[in-house]
């Protein structure tokens, strides 16, 4: 530790040792300070977020799983410690909405689509009124393919609020997936009018641009030159 910059590799092993000495506060610090240096890495959040379990910290562990799977999306590791967290969180407030909803997101995206249908659906029941919950129910329809239902899911979310960014984004996605382009053009400009630095919004038209042979259409080709204005350097 004592080189400068220390290394992420340094931590770990400190982190390593404590967790053989079963002290799991000292093994947390040392893991996050791992992360702090390598944010890259899900394996490192793993070993972060059991310390962090082991520790009794379950905020903090279930930010360090939700980082893993960030950047590993397949990583069993990571869905199932928080598959576990949620479970148990249920069973000790079974009427808690957002316990539900994020196991049914986790069920998601092991490709439990009846579960997580089974959660959400139960998520909905406690709180009719919780925006995340159609979000979510938005992604699974669409996820299952039923690309109508899921757009009718987002549009309630809109009615509400017309700025909810998210929404529009997966409106767009399905739209595009429709292959109904001209309109997946209009969700994702409204999105960059909101937020003019949107990457998300940037990538899909990014992606309509290649899928249309270059880009075709000339609503694209204006933001893409936008872009290209605004970042004379990508």
């Amino acid at each position: 530790l004592e080189k400068s910059p220390p290394e992420a590799e340094v931590y770990e092993a400190i982190g390593d040792m404590y967790r053989v000495l079963q002290n799991n506060e000292r093994a947390s610090k040392a893991y996050s300070s791992a992360t702090n240096i390598n944010k890259s890495s899900a394996p490192l959040y793993i070993k972060a977020g059991l310390a962090f379990e082991k520790n009794n910290d379950v905020n903090a562990a279930i930010n360090a799983y939700n980082q893993a799977s960030a950047i590993d999306p397949t990583n069993q590791e990571a869905l199932s410690s928080l598959q576990k967290i949620w479970e148990y969180q249920i069973k000790l407030n079974p009427k808690s909405a957002p316990a539900h909803a994020n196991l049914g997101t986790i069920l998601q995206k092991k490709g439990d689509f009846d579960g997580a249908f089974a959660q959400y659906n139960a998520a909905e029941m406690l709180e009719p009124n919780n925006i995340l919950v159609r979000l979510n129910l938005g992604t699974l329809y669409q996820a299952k393919g039923d690309l109508k239902v899921a757009i009718r899911a987002y549009d309630t979310i809109l009615m509400v609020d017309p700025n909810h960014i998210l929404a529009r984004y997966y409106k767009a996605t399905a739209v595009k997936q429709s292959k109904d382009y001209d309109n997946a053009v209009k969700e994702l400009h409204t999105i960059l009018r909101i937020d003019p630095k949107n990457s998300m919004a940037e990538r899909e038209l990014l992606a309509i641009a290649k899928e249309q042979g270059g880009g075709t259409n000339p609503e694209v080709v204006n933001i893409l030159k936008n872009l290209a204005n605004k970042e004379p350097d990508n």
